[in-house]
């Protein structure tokens, strides 16, 4: 029965497949080779849900740039703003929590400049054979604009999964957390489903967290 039904169906698909109406989805992201997965999103993650969610067209805005950069490079920016805490978040163009808490980081960026240093790290390079780190950047920036990311922005010149690595996390979005002496206070990820079913976001985990490290509170 099971089989008949599977030839009812696509006998259906043939006959109207030529007059499919739907109409092509403008500007996709760069396909990822099937050999690798992106760097791993949270379960409710829907990577063509992220790609849809971009505008068509986003204002350019030549002040927002991104910098490529390694893991060690990185941490080289935030030891230099030792005296200030640091958030650093790390995203990628296709996890669509990580795209959607980007207005939310930016506002906090703008709120807390005195006090806090930014950075977003974006993670799409996953390392495969014959796979540069630039070919991402069109998207990236794409995103960065349309969210109006005017923050220093970091493009990983190191696989996902090595990043993951350095910050003991499995899936993104993470945001990190150092303190005023450069010590990395707190990873900000669902790995053990703390934050479900939403998820963590600034207004009610990180910027608290923050404001207790500005208040000389110990994590």
């Amino acid at each position: 029965m099971l089989i008949r039904f599977a030839l009812i169906c696509f006998g259906f698909m043939f006959l109207a497949g030529c007059q499919d109406s739907s109409p092509p989805i403008s500007d996709p992201p760069e396909p990822i080779p099937a050999d690798h997965p992106p760097a791993e999103v949270s379960p409710e993650v829907s990577t063509s849900e992220a790609s849809s969610s971009e505008p068509a067209t986003p204002a350019e805005n030549p002040g927002i740039t991104a910098t490529f950069a390694s893991w060690q490079e990185v941490q080289g920016w935030v030891a230099s703003h030792q005296g200030k805490v640091v958030v650093v978040d790390v995203w990628s163009t296709v996890c669509l929590p990580c795209v959607k808490e980007l207005p939310n980081f930016v506002e906090f960026h703008h709120a807390y400049i005195d006090k806090v240093a930014c950075a977003s790290l974006n993670v799409d390079f996953y390392g495969g054979k014959g796979t540069e780190p630039k070919e991402n950047e069109p998207q990236i920036l794409k995103i960065l604009n349309s969210r109006k990311v005017d923050m220093t922005n970091f493009i990983s010149t190191d696989p996902d999964e090595d990043i993951l690595g350095e910050i003991d996390t499995v899936a993104i979005p993470a945001v990190l957390v150092y303190d005023a002496s450069g010590k990395l206070a707190k990873v900000f990820n669902n790995d053990s489903n703390e934050y479900a079913p939403n998820g963590f976001n600034y207004e009610n985990q990180v910027i608290p967290f923050v404001d207790g490290l500005l208040q000389g509170k110990a994590p």
